[in-house]
This record gives C-alpha cells, structure tokens and sequence, in this order.
C-alpha cells in the first residue's frame, strides 16, 4: 500500500512539474539573474532611420552601455519581422563593414546570442570584437571557414564547453549557425569585448547575418540559470528556434 502511495505521489510530482515551470519561467527576464552587464534585444530600444539602418541599439540593463554607430555606411538593417523568428525583427549585419561599439568590457563570464550566418563560412566574423591585442572572440581562418570560433580565441572560451540550443559542445567544433540558434557561453575566465563583431576594430572582419538578441553577464551562470535564459529565449523567439 505504502508502495502505491509513494507511486501515485511521484506521478502527480511529474504532473505537475511542468506547470511549475512554466509557471517560474513566464516571469523570468535576464535582468532576474544578478550579474547582467549588457542586453540588446532587437524588438526593443533600436533606433533607426527610415531606410532602416541602425544608429543606435539599447541596452536594456541598468548600465545603459548602448552599442552606437555614426557611420552611416556601416550601421546594420533593422529587419522588421522574421517569422521563423515568432515574427520578431532582426538586426543585420552585411559582413563587408558593418559593425556597433559600446563601452569595453572586461568582465564577461557568461554570454547568450541568438544568431544566423547568411551562409555559414566566412574567414573572419567574430561575434565579438575586441581591441585588447588578443583575439578574444576570434574565428580568425580561411576564407570558407565554417568555425564559430577559431584557435586564435581566449582560452577561456576555449576551454569551457559551448552550448547550441542547449547541446554542449567543444568550442572549437562550433559551425557558425545558418539558422536562427541559440548559442551560449559559460567562460572559465574573463573575456573583453566592446564591439558588436568587428575583430580589432578591423572593419571587414565583421558578421555576415543577423542577430536577434545578445546578453552579457559577468558572473558564471550556474547550469540552471543557463538552462532558465536559454529557455527564455526560446520561448520570446518561437520554440523551437530554427
């Protein structure tokens, strides 16, 4: 009987689980978790002229470390909805010179991008650009390379495990995405960045795509926390992202 009960206890725990869930996370943002340095969502605090292209993209932590671009040649294109996207827009990035700068920072332990590739390699296209001297984000390789990240990049990235909607991988394995994808970074260490692509202020090794969101902590997230912004993410975007 006892036997029974505790059965019958463990399938309602599986029942209602779910709910539970659903429930915690309906309410989770990225500003839920402590640690958030920077956060640009593309259907939120973009600025952009009536050709669409991008001066100004906000960022929605309290630091305000908004990612601008006064050259009007290399500002990205507001594209206003993506339906595989759950019809959000996108900003994208034509990988001739197209790049934004914000505020350097030194601390990022943590990051989530939702990204495309227009065509899957290209010999040169950080997510992330640095002027540090090191090549924190590099993919640096051949003109058809097809890696998301290269040798040439910090080994905090290298040594920690990459996750593509929510699959772990080697960073060095990692094919840039030629559909939407959610690619998240847990770093061993501290890493740089102060460009949106654009590696060592180079201004042709930037992304060939879009991005739809990216956001920066500069604390480890644990793998829950990771688990809770992936999640969020594919939610907003239209699960799955594909």
């Amino acid at each position: 009987m006892r036997t029974r009960t505790l059965m019958r206890f463990a399938g309602l725990i599986l029942l209602i689980l779910p709910c539970l869930i659903s429930s915690a996370q309906s309410g989770f943002n990225p500003d839920s978790l402590s640690g958030l340095q920077l956060w640009f969502a593309s259907d939120s605090g973009v600025q952009y002229d009536g050709s669409n292209k991008v001066s100004q993209w906000n960022d929605l932590s309290v630091n305000n470390n908004h990612a601008t671009q006064t050259v009007t040649a290399s500002q990205p294109l507001r594209v206003a909805s993506v339906s595989s996207l759950n019809n959000k827009p996108v900003i994208r990035l034509d990988g001739i010179d197209d790049f934004m700068d914000f505020s350097r920072m030194t601390d990022i332990r943590s990051a989530f991008f939702i990204i495309k590739h227009r065509t899957g390699q290209q010999a040169s296209a950080p997510l992330l650009g640095d002027m540090s001297g090191s090549y924190p984000w590099s993919n640096y390789g051949t003109p058809n390379d097809s890696g998301l990240i290269g040798s040439f990049a910090s080994p905090f990235i290298l040594s920690d495990s990459v996750h593509v909607n929510g699959v772990a991988g080697l960073a060095l394995d990692i094919k840039k995405p030629k559909q939407y994808s959610i690619v998240s970074f847990l770093t061993s260490g501290n890493v740089s960045a102060q460009y949106i692509t654009c590696d060592q202020g180079v201004t042709d090794r930037v992304w060939d795509g879009d991005y739809a969101e990216i956001i920066l902590y500069n604390s480890v997230l644990t793998p829950l926390q990771r688990q809770q912004v992936e999640q969020y993410l594919q939610t907003k975007y239209a699960p799955p992202v594909n």
